[in-house]
């Protein structure tokens, strides 16, 4: 008998820019509202990526471009 482990497909939310540290707890709060969950985190200087389930990928883009104003012109 062998056990193999599936994992679901998944997408990568991310958000990047200078001094990136300061915005981690605003993305993961809005990612929690949203009721979607964080598989995996990954960081570097300029990015935090977070590995979701990919059907919350759409709300995952809505949710990050509300929480961060990305609708704004200013953004644009």
């Amino acid at each position: 008998c062998t056990t193999q482990d599936k994992m679901a497909a998944g997408a990568l939310a991310l958000i990047a820019g200078i001094d990136i540290e300061s915005f981690a707890a605003e993305m993961f709060e809005a990612l929690f509202e949203a009721n979607i969950n964080i598989q995996m985190i990954s960081t570097s200087e300029i990015k935090i990526s977070c590995l979701i389930d990919e059907k919350y990928t759409e709300l995952a883009v809505r949710t990050l471009h509300d929480a961060f104003e990305l609708h704004k012109p200013d953004h644009a």
